[in-house]
């Protein structure tokens, strides 16, 4: 919903919404695994969304979201099985882009921006690829018997 707002240089603005960095937008959406593009805006909505620079996120929000006080949904999490999920975190924790934190039982994430998006981009296809070759090869060992 756009909302007329005077105390803005722009007369339009969206309530409830999130800033999201362009780099996201511009460039990573094109180049990163969809997995690992939907956990980092999973991530950027619960961090900058919210004016924070971390925050805890278990691993049921990523899966099933997260719920109002009154019941209702605040978010789904994200379109991916729990296995994904992992699989997508720590890549992107691998390649420095999040930033994971443990926090008394449970874990806090956040971006870092200071990064060259480039060697991001480069080790999450290539760790992606790596994968599927390995599976690959351990299927074709599997169906010849050793």
């Amino acid at each position: 919903m756009f909302v007329n707002n005077p105390k803005k240089e722009n007369p339009l603005f969206v309530l409830n919404s999130t800033q999201v960095p362009h780099v996201i937008l511009r460039y990573l959406m094109k180049k990163l695994p969809s997995s690992e593009y939907y956990v980092l805006l999973y991530i950027t909505d619960k961090t900058y969304g919210w004016g924070k620079e971390f925050d805890k996120i278990s691993l049921s929000q990523f899966e099933n979201g997260t719920k109002r006080k009154d019941g209702s949904d605040a978010d789904l999490g994200v379109p991916f099985s729990r296995p994904t999920i992992i699989n997508a975190l720590k890549n992107l924790v691998n390649s420095g882009l999040v930033i994971k934190l443990r926090s008394k039982n449970s874990y806090v994430y956040g971006l870092n921006f200071k990064v060259d998006m480039n060697k991001v981009v480069d080790k999450i296809v290539f760790d992606k690829e790596k994968r599927k070759k390995e599976k690959s090869f351990i299927r074709s060992q599997l169906r010849m018997g050793f």
